[in-house]
């Protein structure tokens, strides 16, 4: 985040306030690929997960990015990103074609190969130790 001119990424020792305003800037400037707009999902994952990294070792901060009211400029702006996919119509997951009924055997059996190979090349990696 430093070459993105941010001013640290020391999230331990950040400032509550200072957090609020780097986390503003990110959600306001986070793209996916080719430069586009995230969608809902990607969005709340994100949040989620700056948060898991917040609350679990080694940074352990007893806060929650979504709920605390201390968040709330950050959240407003995230808040403001979806509102936005939803005016346009972009709010909505895709989703890929379910597996026919005429397919489903065969992916079935390569699930299965699959999983024989990785035990097949599990226990003679273990063997070999």
């Amino acid at each position: 985040m430093l070459e993105e001119g941010y001013p640290s990424t020391d999230f331990g020792k950040m400032e509550v306030k200072e957090l609020d305003k780097t986390l503003q800037k990110f959600n306001a400037s986070v793209q996916g690929k080719e430069g586009r707009d995230n969608s809902k999902s990607a969005l709340t994952s994100i949040r989620a997960g700056i948060n898991r990294h917040l609350i679990l070792p080694p940074v352990v901060r007893q806060m929650n990015l979504m709920k605390d009211r201390d968040f709330m400029f950050s959240n407003q702006v995230c808040t403001g990103l979806i509102k936005r996919l939803k005016r346009e119509g972009r709010d909505k997951s895709s989703h890929k074609e379910p597996i026919s009924e005429k397919t489903l055997p065969n992916f079935i059996a390569v699930v299965c190969f699959q999983i024989k190979l990785h035990r097949r090349c599990r226990t003679r990696l273990s063997s070999t130790l």
